[in-house]
């Protein structure tokens, strides 16, 4: 998503990745906590739930 206070029509839900993605980008292990088998079953999804819209027409 970019870094500007506009993001013009695009959807923020457009930006959605994955645990897995963020990680390989970042380097970073974020659920290095956790068990792998839970690790594994989770970070490779993405969310698909569609979300309506919070702005308020003024």
């Amino acid at each position: 998503m970019p870094n500007t206070n506009t993001v013009g029509e695009n959807k923020w839900s457009n930006y959605r990745v994955s645990v897995d993605e963020i990680e390989q980008r970042t380097g970073y292990n974020l659920l290095s906590n956790v068990p792998e088998s839970v690790q594994r079953a989770i970070e490779g999804g993405v969310d698909k739930v569609m979300v309506q819209s919070v702005w308020l027409e003024l």
